[in-house]
């Protein structure tokens, strides 16, 4: 379990690191609205893990609102990745159910029996309701945590002279 996590850490921290800060940061830079950047990298983040179905969408659309809303309100990248990380890490090596579609060993022997209502088939947790509630869950609790404090460079763009 533990060898796998290198491997996660460094997909996790180029996922976010191209939603969040390149992508994110290039759509606020143009257009001044964090919600709009928000909710256009979210829909990107969901189609770039090729979601089969609309159940799929909305919940990749949701992990896209989760990690870019936890990059907002702690105004640093690295806040994202540990969400992230350990959304991954628990569904695939400790529980060993798939990760976005990728089968995964875990700790647990899992037998997948398809449906997508409860488990998300072939797609795992995250293609499921139950795994759209959880990140539900998750932004909430990004919600009641409170920042501890400003990073007031954050999103701050040097303006052409």
């Amino acid at each position: 379990m533990l060898k796998t996590v290198p491997s996660e850490l460094s997909s996790v921290i180029f996922e976010e690191f191209v939603f969040r800060v390149f992508i994110f940061s290039s759509l606020f830079y143009f257009t001044r609205k964090k919600a709009a950047a928000l909710v256009l990298t979210a829909l990107l983040f969901s189609f770039a893990h090729f979601p089969d179905n609309y159940l799929e969408v909305l919940s990749y659309f949701l992990g896209g609102i989760m990690y870019g809303y936890a990059f907002l309100k702690f105004q640093t990248v690295w806040v994202p990745i540990a969400i992230h990380f350990f959304w991954n890490f628990i569904q695939g090596p400790v529980l060993g159910f798939p990760v976005s579609g990728m089968e995964q060993e875990g700790l647990l022997k899992l037998e997948i029996v398809p449906d997508m209502f409860f488990n998300g088939g072939d797609q795992g947790p995250e293609g499921s309701i139950l795994g759209i509630l959880l990140r539900l869950v998750i932004i909430l609790t990004i919600y009641l945590i409170p920042r501890v404090s400003e990073n007031h460079g954050f999103l701050k763009f040097k303006e052409n002279t």
